[in-house]
Parts: C-alpha cells; structure tokens; sequence
C-alpha cells in the first residue's frame, strides 16, 4: 500500500511538471538552455548575448555599488543585511521611476500599493530616525541606512 501510495505521489508530480513544461515555449526555452550548456561556444555566446542586454548592465552596475557600500561603510557584521534590504529597496523604487519616466505611463503600478509603501517608509522613518535602537550596528547604520530610507520613503511619493 505504501508503494501505490509513493507511485501515486510521483505520478502526481510528474504529471504537473509535464504541465508546466507542456508549453512550447517553455520546452523550447529549456531545450536551447540545455543545449548552450554542453557545447561551450553556444554557452560563450549566450552569456554574452545576456552580458550585453541593459538588465545586466543594470544590475551589474547595482552589484558593484553594493559591493563598495560594503567595503566602505560595513565591518563585515550581520547588520549589514539591514542596509542591503534598504539599498535594494531603493534600487527597486528608483528603477520603478526610471521606467515610468522612460514610457511616459504608469500601466502596471498600483497607486493603493504606493499608498501602503510610503506608510511603511513613514513608519520605519519614524523609529529611526529619533532612536537608535532599530539601526544596524556597523558603520552603515551611522547615515547611510537612514538616508537610504529617506531616499526611499521620497521615491514612493514621487511616484
């Protein structure tokens, strides 16, 4: 009975990944990843094909800048990852009004969810700002997180 029980569990799963992966699309995406994989010219010209595309640069770009933000102003400790979530926050508001501004529209962007970010912002701000007891312990959490909350909670009311 445990046998038919574990098959019927597997068939299960199977049966929902050949669902996910039914698609065309998706089996084709996967084919051509495969395949770029094993051979190693395919797999040279597929990451530079994805190194050359703006997300990369993007990203690559926020990666570094996150990567001297530790350097300078981090002493390795745990509280960093405090100024990183604020740090990516900020970077995810600013690519937001970037790409606002760039397409001249607001599709996509929910003026309730702003609503609720800039009283996150606005609540977080309050308990940092006059206190210091919700501040990372290293050096980052001297200015630089505040002002990246700062940036932040500006960024969702720009918007």
């Amino acid at each position: 009975i445990l046998a038919q029980v574990l098959l019927k569990g597997r068939t299960r799963r199977d049966t929902a990944y050949s669902r996910c992966t039914s698609s065309p699309v998706a089996a084709g995406a996967m084919d051509s990843m495969q395949e770029a994989l094993r051979d190693p010219e395919r797999l040279k010209a597929t990451a530079l094909r994805y190194m050359k595309s703006e997300a990369f640069k993007v990203w690559a770009g926020f990666s570094t800048f996150v990567f001297v933000v530790f350097m300078l102003f981090s002493s390795g400790d745990f509280s960093f990852l405090l100024t990183l979530s604020s740090l990516v926050s900020v970077f995810s508001f600013l690519m937001v009004v970037v790409k606002i501004e760039s397409g001249a529209s607001v599709k996509g962007v929910s003026l309730k969810m702003m609503e609720c970010y800039i009283a996150i912002f606005f609540g977080r701000l309050c308990a940092i700002l006059p206190f210091e007891g919700y501040l990372p312990f290293d050096k980052s959490g001297d200015w630089l997180y505040q002002l990246c909350e700062c940036i932040g909670f500006c960024l969702a009311c720009a918007l």
